[in-house]
């Protein structure tokens, strides 16, 4: 049935997890006949543009679902990446539209739900829209120091089932402040965390940082068979037919920890083929690289197939910022946020919240 969205949305994924991004919003875009047909498929699609750091996509079809189903609106799914898109607005260079887009959605807060949700948009809301959105304006520290405050009483087996997505953030955040023996505990176990089968990296990426942790202390020997795991099952993962640029380009991060500089080239221009850009053009405005284990891209800089990947970077995030910018000129984002929120009211209403 091509009008099954538990299908339609898989499938989306699987597209897009082999790069075939357009293919993958066409699959989603067939439901738009349907009476709120696109409904169940707001967070797959969403999804799919942020794991693709498509931006300006992204913004786009948050104001078309605005506009169009204000009912549909008000779920975690749409709300959480409305939260999301400051902070990531910010790494377009675009910092006084996010400042404004910032105060126009912060007063947004946990809707209805049942406790679980609930719980999960108040992590989502920390995450995307405060600690998020301050790191990415350059209040790192401040950050940090919150960050280790929450955690500090805190096992690792505690941080664990907290949420092993947060925790693979908090492994981060421990590095940052110097608590490198906990981190590299901490990314020890995160990396055997189950991510699901959506791309690649999920099951790798911390494999690979896990690995350039242990070179950064000095304990390549331990470095070696991660990096090894990580390269084999990636290239498989490449040989079937996986394109998602951040598969590609945990890819390239493994060849270049293990010094294989030609390689890590080739991988990081196949990934801007399929559309990445961001890890590298924003490492200062975004993370700055926050585990620092990118140090190989320094060995490249003099390298004219680096040179020629970061400008091609470069001129996709400032067509994307020219997109961005367009937009938010164009659309009043208090007045498409009105009535969604005057649903999210109702409905709080009707459920005694």
């Amino acid at each position: 049935d091509p009008f099954n969205v538990q299908f339609s949305g898989a499938l989306a994924n699987q597209l897009a997890a082999r790069g075939q991004y357009r293919q993958a919003m066409e699959v989603l875009d067939r439901f738009e006949a349907l009476p709120h047909g696109k409904r169940g498929l707001y967070r797959t699609q969403l999804e799919i543009m942020n794991n693709y750091a498509r931006y300006d996509d992204k913004l786009a079809t948050l104001i078309e679902i605005f506009e169009t189903d204000p009912e549909g609106s008000a779920s975690w799914g749409v709300i959480g990446h409305l939260w999301w898109t400051v902070p990531e607005i910010v790494t377009l260079n675009l910092k006084d539209e996010a400042e404004v887009l910032y105060g126009q959605v912060e007063h947004i807060g946990v809707p209805w739900f049942d406790p679980k949700a609930a719980a999960f948009m108040a992590w989502g809301r920390e995450l995307f829209l405060v600690d998020s959105y301050q790191w990415a304006v350059g209040n790192r520290d401040e950050v940090i120091e919150k960050r280790m405050a929450k955690i500090a009483g805190m096992s690792n087996e505690e941080i664990l089932d907290d949420w092993h997505v947060r925790a693979k953030n908090n492994a981060a955040y421990l590095w940052v402040a110097g608590q490198r023996e906990r981190a590299i505990e901490l990314a020890q176990a995160v990396r055997h965390a189950t991510w699901g089968p959506f791309h690649a990296e999920r099951q790798y990426s911390w494999t690979v940082y896990l690995a350039g942790m242990y070179i950064e202390v000095g304990r390549a020997d331990d470095a070696t068979p991660l990096l090894a795991e990580a390269v084999a099952n990636l290239e498989e993962a490449y040989a079937a037919g996986i394109r998602h640029p951040e598969t590609l380009i945990t890819l390239a991060s493994a060849y270049g920890l293990q010094g294989n500089n030609d390689e890590a080239l080739v991988m990081m221009e196949r990934a801007v083929d399929y559309g990445w850009w961001i890890t590298l053009v924003e490492m200062e405005a975004w993370t700055q690289h926050i585990l620092q284990i990118d140090l190989w891209w320094q060995q490249l800089q003099d390298d004219p197939r680096f040179t020629h990947s970061v400008n091609r970077m470069r001129a996709i995030r400032d067509q994307q910022a020219d997109n961005v910018r367009s937009l938010l000129t164009q659309y009043d984002m208090d007045e498409l946020l009105a009535p969604v929120i005057e649903e999210m009211d109702r409905k709080a209403k009707e459920l005694g919240h």
